[in-house]
C-alpha cells in the first residue's frame, strides 16, 4: 500500500487482508511514522473495511488511522472513506493522477 504522504514520512506500509464477505475484505496495515524533519514519531496502524465492485476493478469502504508514540501510546486517530481503482499495464498516467 502506498499512501499519498511524502516519502520522508514513510508512505509505504506492510499488512494483511482477509475476506469478510462475498466481495468484502478487512485490511490491517502497519507503517512507520516520521515528522517533516525525518524524526521517527512511532508506528501507525491503518485498518480498512472495503467492498470490491462486480468487475473487481474498484473498491470503496472506510478506514481508520491510529498514530502511536514509540512506546505504543495512542497519539491520534483519523477515520474516513477510501476508494481505489485497479491499475493495469495499459493504464495511462492521466487515469491515475
Amino acid at each position: 500500500m502506498n499512501s499519498s504522504k511524502p516519502p520522508i514520512t514513510g508512505n509505504f506500509c506492510l499488512g494483511v487482508w482477509q475476506k469478510s464477505g462475498p466481495s468484502s475484505y478487512q485490511l490491517n496495515h502497519f507503517a512507520l511514522g516520521f515528522d517533516s524533519s525525518s524524526n521517527f514519531i512511532g508506528p501507525v496502524q491503518i485498518q480498512e473495511s472495503v467492498t470490491v465492485n462486480h468487475k473487481a476493478d474498484q473498491y470503496a469502504g472506510t478506514f481508520t488511522i491510529d498514530q502511536f508514540d514509540p512506546a505504543g501510546n495512542p497519539q491520534g486517530h483519523v477515520a474516513g472513506n477510501v476508494t481505489a481503482t485497479r491499475v493495469s499495464v495499459d493504464t495511462p498516467v492521466g487515469d491515475v493522477l
